[in-house]
C-alpha cells in the first residue's frame, strides 16, 4: 500500500467516525430530548434548594402569594380596621 492509499483509507475512517457522531449528535440534540433534560436538570436544583433553605422558600412563597392575593387582602384589612373604628 503507498501513501496514497493510506490516506484515503484514513480519510474514510475519519468521513464515517463523523457520519456516526453527527447521528449521535443529531439524536441527542433534538428540542425534546433537550427541554426534557433542561426540566429535569431545574427541577433537581430546586429541589436542593428547597433542601437547603426552607425558610427562604417558604418566605418567597408567602411573598408571591400576598402579592397575588394583594387585592382581596387589602380589601380584608380594610374591612376589618373599619368594623374596629365603630367598636
Amino acid at each position: 500500500m503507498n501513501n496514497r492509499d493510506e490516506a484515503f483509507q484514513n480519510a474514510q475512517k475519519a468521513r464515517l467516525r463523523f457520519t456516526e457522531s453527527l447521528g449521535e449528535a443529531r439524536r441527542e440534540l433534538t428540542p425534546a430530548k433537550l427541554s426534557r433534560r433542561a426540566l429535569t436538570n431545574t427541577t433537581r436544583r430546586a429541589s436542593a434548594a428547597v433542601r437547603e433553605h426552607p425558610g427562604a422558600v417558604a418566605g418567597i412563597a408567602a411573598g408571591a402569594i400576598a402579592l397575588i392575593f394583594r387585592k382581596p387582602i387589602a380589601g380584608l384589612v380594610r374591612r376589618l380596621l373599619r368594623e374596629k373604628r365603630h367598636d
